[in-house]
């Protein structure tokens, strides 16, 4: 499997999908404790940055698809 750019529209979409794995780790661990109401928003956060994640690879990998269908 090749590598993604630093810079690239993918590696952006992973970013958002791990940090948003984090931040709902995060709200898991703070919920362990007790109910928080914060940490209940922040997990809507990592929620929403993370599937926003998922969509930017998804569009990156329709692009990639479509560039190499035309260049083909």
């Amino acid at each position: 499997m090749g590598s993604i750019g630093s810079g690239s529209a993918a590696s952006y979409g992973l970013q958002g999908i791990q940090s948003g794995f984090r931040r709902l780790d995060a709200m898991a661990s703070k919920l362990r404790e007790g109910p928080d109401a914060a940490a209940i928003v922040d997990g809507k956060q990592g929620q929403a940055q993370l599937e926003a994640g998922v969509a930017v690879l998804r569009a990156s990998d329709e692009m990639l698809g479509t560039l190499i269908d035309t260049l083909a």
